[in-house]
């Protein structure tokens, strides 16, 4: 009798632990790469999969040769086709140099997103272009 009562309460206890899901996972996704030449635009789009808390997209700039100059901004798109600069989104301003940029949204609200550049002057510039989101 006394083993039946232990093995209840040990039962008892192992089904009713708490369990603890997994909440801070994070995903980034495969990067958009463009190379902008002279006065060019690009535009790297990147599909967020499903609904997300966070999301950061990050811009880096690599020069490769002349003077890099320009500006790159942050858009959102429901349908891919159309889109719109996100209200409150920095706008980028290319330095002569390499550089790493980063837009900090507080919740996914589009299904696309794009990176746009405008590349002003002569120059030869690697863009890449990452997300990261958190469920």
């Amino acid at each position: 009798m006394k083993k039946l009562i232990a093995i209840g309460v040990i039962a008892a206890l192992v089904f009713t632990m708490p369990t603890f899901a997994q909440t801070n996972t994070a995903t980034v996704m495969s990067p958009a790469l463009d190379t902008l030449t002279n006065v060019d635009t690009s535009n790297l789009v990147l599909k967020v999969p499903g609904s997300n808390n966070i999301l950061t997209v990050q811009l880096n700039v690599v020069k490769l040769t002349g003077t890099t100059a320009g500006t790159a901004t942050l858009q959102g798109s429901l349908d891919g086709l159309n889109y719109k600069d996100i209200k409150g989104a920095d706008t980028l301003t290319l330095a002569n140099a390499s550089q790493v940029f980063h837009w900090v949204q507080p919740r996914s609200n589009y299904l696309y997103y794009k990176v746009r550049t405008l590349g002003t002057g002569t120059q030869s510039t690697q863009l890449k272009a990452y997300l990261l989101f958190r469920p």
